[in-house]
Formats: C-alpha cells, sequence, structure tokens
C-alpha cells in the first residue's frame, strides 16, 4: 500500500512538471510572437527623423543625429553626416552615390503632400518649422558626396 502512494505521487509529480514545462514554451512562444511583430523598418526611422525636424531646435539635435545615424545603418548606400559636418555646416545630410539610392526620402508622405521646385539636377522642399524658420530639403548633386539629401535652416523671408 505504502509503494502504491509513492508511485501514485511520482506519477503526479512527473504530470506535474509535465504541464508545468508546457506552460513555459508557450509563453515563451507567445514573447516571441510579440518580438517578431515589433519589428522597425528603415520608413518607421525616416518618419521619426522627419517628425524630429518639424520642431528641430537645440534640445532635439543630438535625438536627430542619432536617427539619422540608424537610418545609414539601415541602407548601406547611404552615408550620413551630423549638423556638424564640414561639408554645410548646421545641416543634415545624407550622401550616396547614386540619386535612386535617395528616393526613400523623396517618395516619404512628408515630402509627397508638398511639390517640390524643380531645377535643373535637383529639387527642393520648403516646410515650416515651429512657425518661425523654414526647412529647405533637397535632393541635389554635389562635387565630392556626389548625390546628397540635404536638410537646411532657413529664417523666415
Amino acid at each position: 500500500m505504502v509503494w502504491l502512494k509513492k508511485e501514485i505521487l511520482f506519477i503526479l509529480s512527473l504530470l506535474f512538471l509535465g504541464l508545468l514545462s508546457c506552460k513555459n514554451k508557450v509563453e515563451n512562444s507567445k514573447n516571441e510572437e510579440i518580438e517578431e511583430v515589433i519589428e522597425v523598418t528603415i520608413t518607421d526611422k525616416i518618419t521619426l527623423f522627419f517628425e524630429n525636424l518639424k520642431t528641430w531646435n537645440e534640445e532635439n539635435t543630438v535625438q536627430i543625429n542619432q536617427l539619422g545615424k540608424e537610418i545609414s545603418t539601415f541602407d548601406s548606400t547611404l552615408q550620413f553626416y551630423p549638423n556638424t559636418n564640414t561639408y554645410d555646416d548646421n545641416s543634415f545630410i545624407f550622401s550616396s552615390l547614386k540619386e535612386e539610392n535617395l528616393t526613400i526620402f523623396k517618395n516619404h508622405p512628408f515630402l509627397e503632400e508638398d511639390e517640390p521646385h524643380q531645377f535643373s539636377s535637383y529639387k527642393v522642399w520648403r516646410k515650416k518649422v515651429n512657425n518661425r524658420k523654414i526647412l529647405d530639403l533637397s535632393i541635389e548633386p554635389h562635387p565630392t558626396l556626389n548625390w546628397i539629401f540635404v536638410i537646411r535652416k532657413r529664417e523666415q523671408e
């Protein structure tokens, strides 16, 4: 009789451990599904970049620089230069060997909502920032960087 009780307890213990491990596997698979859903794309980063540009000031310049670096790590055809660059001080620059590589910016809804000013070999979009300043966003050829997408802050005209 004692052996029967021990066997029943042993069997119940194994059953309990088996069910417990199944529960952990289900929870782990749910966590993996959640992690898969939260995948960030380059378009998400560009959207955040443009959102921060709308309120560009000294406080969020570091964040804009960080987002620019993250965008260039997503797309190896792009090179990012922060606002302290030597090419055009106080502007953000993305450069590429080919103009086509910059279409990810040109086709973004932030720029698509306005018609660009088209000149011979470049395009310029103008956006208001903080209702005082104007952003010039342009895709243009550059003598050493090949093609650039540059964001400059202008005074109100």
